[in-house]
């Protein structure tokens, strides 16, 4: 890389050249010209014959520019120079010819974000050497079936967004090397299959339009596809050939297409599949995966389902999100799939936790149901890093070793315990709840807490703690948190302080921790907690490079009396020299009248 990074810096001097060198004039007088020659582009697009222009035909070109900034460079031609040319957000209407590009090597056109309605025949065909074209946010409606003709270089194709209603894959015939088409977000109806086979393409999204189904076999002319996305759309059924031929296919997107059941003959030759989306459908059941044996996650959040049976499923999956169904029972998830790894399983009807957490689980999310307790786990069993148990009203108190068996403890090595328990009933957790665990982040906001035991936890050593929005009641008990929580939360996140207040006794309800922040005084353990308010305090508040002293007083019925007497002096003295003044005047006067 250092040996060619100067190479390419000398081949990019020379297109500014006046004379001998590329002449760049004609297009850099109008356009805002950059040259990419950084070192993290240098491996994979900065080579000795290609340095990189990029061409912005939205701004106008720099003033500044020094076209003699490079003048002992050698001479490189017009070929020589990739150019990535820019036309986003210029408020275009219809393309132009782009003649006065023809003789640059433009691989990358951009045309994102403008008002375009139609592309029309051989509408690019002056760029002869495009690899990829953005059209996205538009309104076209209408593409030429030759619009993309002459351009065999052609691999990547974005047009989402836009108000396409017909599909003729007759538009990329010429594309010979394809790898990817971008349709997203359009108003497809009627898809029109190619009349041979596209062998290269390797990408396809056609999510979120109209399409009611596809044609016989349509997705058998794309062999080598190894993504598909046909999610949004409103099929309803899919048929038992749909992915006859994709062998190679990895990731499967198809979510909320309306379906009620997917028979496995659907998926059984897709023996590659690693990933399957399947969200916001109608499944009641998921025996199809049985016959997916490349399956590392899956997703079924939103549907149906009621139960997942007893019967093992499958050994490969390692994600699965069944979250927003109707699961009452989650006890035979880890005989169904037994080497999960991360299961999502929130806002289902459950009221109990799974008898048995399996030893390689590492997340498990089980917001929204209705859990009250769970079972003592084995010790060692469980070995979790991520558990959250949020928005469960059921959720009252935390008794001792609460997650023995169930989150990670100190003793096993990997990442340490994310717990969160928010957004429930928890009043009161035992000082041995988390005992052994090795918890570095913890989320205990939004809940009933008034007091928690400074024994709980190692509480310097934590990454991040959050503690907000509970009842807090502001005593000598909970004075620690002032010397602990309070400054490591000031130090890693000051947003975890917004809301962290006193909810108890009276006169401190609704004041935040941080208000003593840094205070060398213990405020919450004076003789009452009504004389703490009273005694002035000062904090120290890192405020940039240097401190700044910020002092705030309280007020008290004496201290009130004397600044009213403190006030009346200072405005008798003010109406007394106010009258002493007019006085000297007037005498002023009197002597410069006896001089007349």
């Amino acid at each position: 890389m250092r040996t060619c990074l100067p190479l390419c810096l000398s081949l990019l001097s020379a297109v500014l050249l006046p004379c001998g060198g590329l002449d760049v004039s004609d297009i850099c007088t109008h356009c805002s010209c950059q040259y990419l020659a950084s070192a993290h582009l240098t491996e994979t697009i900065c080579t000795a014959d290609h340095p990189v222009l990029e061409v912005n035909c939205t701004t106008k070109p720099s003033v500044r520019q020094n076209p003699n900034q490079f003048l002992n460079a050698p001479t490189t031609s017009n070929a020589s120079v990739v150019v990535w040319l820019s036309y986003k957000h210029a408020g275009l209407t219809s393309l132009h010819p782009f003649a006065q590009f023809s003789s640059y090597n433009v691989t990358l056109l951009s045309l994102d974000h403008n008002k375009l309605v139609y592309i029309p025949p051989r509408g690019l065909t002056a760029l002869k050497n495009l690899h990829t074209v953005t059209a996205s946010h538009n309104d076209i409606n209408s593409v030429a079936p030759d619009a993309f003709k002459g351009l065999k270089h052609l691999r990547y194709v974005d047009l989402s967004f836009n108000s396409l209603h017909l599909l003729d894959f007759k538009l990329v015939l010429d594309a010979v090397n394809l790898i990817s088409l971008n349709l997203r977000n359009n108003l497809v109806k009627t898809v029109i299959a190619p009349e041979s086979p596209i062998n290269t393409l390797e990408s396809l999204d056609l999510s979120v339009n109209k399409i009611p189904d596809f044609p016989l076999l349509f997705f058998s002319s794309f062999p080598k596809l190894i993504y598909l996305n046909i999610s949004y759309n409103e099929l309803g059924t899919l048929p038992a050939d749909s992915f006859h031929d994709l062998s190679k296919l990895k990731v499967l997107d198809a979510s909320g297409i309306q379906v009620s059941a997917l028979d496995r003959k659907v998926v059984e030759n897709l023996k590659a599949l690693n990933r399957l989306y399947l969200s916001e459908n109608f499944l009641s059941e998921a025996t199809f995966v049985e016959v997916l044996p490349a399956l590392t996650a899956l997703d079924l959040r939103r549907n149906n389902l009621t139960t997942l049976g007893d019967k093992l499923l499958s050994s490969s999956l390692q994600r699965l999100v069944i979250s927003h169904n109707r699961l009452t029972d989650l006890s035979h998830v880890f005989k169904v799939f037994n080497q999960l790894k991360s299961l999502d399983a929130g806002w289902n009807p459950s009221t109990q936790f799974p008898e048995h957490v399996r030893a390689g689980l590492q997340e498990l999310i089980l917001d929204g149901t209705q859990l009250r307790s769970w079972p003592a786990q084995r010790p060692g069993e469980g070995g979790i890093d991520h558990l959250s148990l949020s928005h469960i009203p059921g959720i009252t108190a935390l008794g001792p070793y609460a997650f023995s068996g169930i989150l990670k403890n100190k003793n096993e090595s990997g990442k340490c315990v994310f717990l969160k328990i928010s957004n429930t009933s928890l009043s009161t957790i035992d000082e041995d709840a988390f005992t052994d665990i090795d918890i570095c982040k913890l989320d205990l906001s939004h809940n009933q807490l008034r007091w928690v035991p400074e024994s709980l936890l190692r509480w310097d050593t934590l990454v991040a703690v959050d503690l907000q929005h509970n009842p807090w009641h502001c005593d000598c008990a909970l004075q620690w948190m002032l010397s602990t929580v309070v400054p490591l939360a000031y130090r890693t996140d000051q947003q975890l302080l917004a809301e962290l207040r006193c909810a108890s006794p009276p006169e401190l309800a609704g004041d935040r921790l941080v208000h003593w922040y840094n205070h060398k005084e213990r405020v919450l353990c004076g003789p009452t907690k009504h004389d703490a308010m009273l005694t002035p305090k000062a904090r120290t508040v890192e405020d940039g490079p240097l401190p700044q002293l910020v002092v705030t007083v309280s007020s008290s019925p004496l201290m009130i009396a004397v600044l009213l007497c403190l006030s009346i002096v200072a405005a008798m003295l003010v109406i007394l020299a106010f009258a002493l003044q007019r006085r000297a005047l007037r005498n002023r006067k009197m002597r410069r009248n006896r001089r007349f």
